[in-house]
């Protein structure tokens, strides 16, 4: 595509603020004003409507999540600053859990008076203004606008583009990398997919029309409905820690396993005291644990020493699979001949591990 002009900046950058606050996530919504309504008004510019209307944002409903509930100001609280601060003449914070709930809808209120008394965003006409970082932002995503719109229209039109399934399948595209990047974390979701809120959840109403809302909490709530609803018949969905070494040695890899665990509901036995000396200890504390999943945890120091023997003497006791919390390095092979089934580190994808441990521990 030809490079933007000023005016051409200007002209996608209207059309991005028209379009934006009509669009739910990942474009699903229906324009709020017509061109007749516009018509009545006495101009359909993109120029004099917005000038008329002003610039109104709202806080994206598919950032909300069952699984999380004061967490959810970690994400209302930098949107609605970012729509002050990129120009916006109004905002509404959405309640944190989708509810009416009076506690839900105070807190929303109130980030609208933190933003404005404490942090004096309504103060100035410009906040970002000279900020090389939002300039550079802002000049890429016009580009990128600039470039997606003069395509739309070399193929038609935005009426062939959605007939065609051109406007879906872009979408889907993009659900796709970013599913990706939600199920390694790479893309964290705090309070579901990292530093899991183990309070009871909100129902997060869906909509019923238009394009699917794709929430980036949604695959992790699946994991942990199942397992709740494990529990309610009965089921006990636990793994034990095979803890290796002293509580200094294994504290680190026994936190992050049972946070690591907790993303798909399940719940962490050990790992809270000094761990087992010996591989002889280790089963005597997995058989008294009564669970069928093992995660070795300690140290790669530990590991060097008691982690072949551990994993041999666990599997020999009946454990049914044995992991092991840390990258296992050049060691892999030799781990996993000694009994080792999977390993469970920075980076692994928790959206294939934590459904094979749920059909392990017959959660369904």
């Amino acid at each position: 595509p030809a490079p933007l002009g000023l005016e051409q900046r200007e002209e996608a950058a209207e059309a991005l603020l028209l379009l934006l606050p009509k669009l739910g996530p990942c474009g699903r919504g229906r324009p709020t004003r017509t061109k007749a309504a516009a018509t009545a008004q006495g101009s359909t510019s993109p120029a004099s409507s917005l000038a008329r209307a002003g610039r109104h944002a709202a806080t994206a409903r598919h950032a909300s999540s069952s699984l999380r509930q004061l967490e959810e100001t970690f994400s209302t609280t930098p949107a609605a600053c970012g729509a002050g601060v990129g120009g916006a003449d109004s905002v509404t914070v959405l309640p944190f859990d989708g509810s009416d709930s009076t506690l839900a809808r105070r807190n929303a209120r109130n980030i609208h008076h933190l933003l404005i008394e404490e942090s004096g965003v309504n103060r100035l006409v410009d906040p970002a203004a000279g900020s090389g970082f939002v300039e550079s932002l802002t000049d890429r995503l016009c580009e990128a606008a600039w470039s997606t719109f003069q395509q739309v229209e070399a193929d038609g039109g935005m009426v062939v583009a959605l007939e065609s399934g051109a406007v879906e399948t872009a979408i889907d595209a993009a659900w796709s990398a970013r599913l990706e990047r939600l199920a390694t974390r790479k893309e964290p979701v705090t309070g579901v997919s990292e530093f899991p809120d183990d309070a009871p959840g909100a129902v997060i109403p869906e909509p019923v029309d238009g394009f699917p809302v794709r929430r980036p909490a949604a695959p992790f709530e699946t994991l942990r409905d199942a397992a709740d609803g494990a529990r309610e018949t009965g089921g006990s969905p636990a793994v034990h820690l095979a803890a290796l070494g002293s509580l200094a040695d294994h504290t680190a890899r026994s936190t992050w396993i049972t946070n690591f665990l907790a993303v798909g509901g399940l719940d962490a036995i050990g790992g809270d005291a000094d761990g087992a000396a010996s591989a002889a200890d280790a089963v005597a504390a997995f058989e008294q644990a009564g669970a069928s999943v093992a995660v070795l945890c300690s140290s790669d120091p530990v590991y060097a020493e008691l982690a072949v023997p551990a994993a041999t003497e666990l599997k020999a006791a009946g454990a049914d699979f044995v992991a092991l919390a840390g990258h296992p390095g050049e060691r892999r092979d030799e781990l996993a001949a000694a009994g080792v089934d999977a390993f469970f580190h920075v980076g692994v994808d928790v959206l294939a591990a934590l459904p094979d441990l749920h059909e392990r521990l017959g959660v369904r």
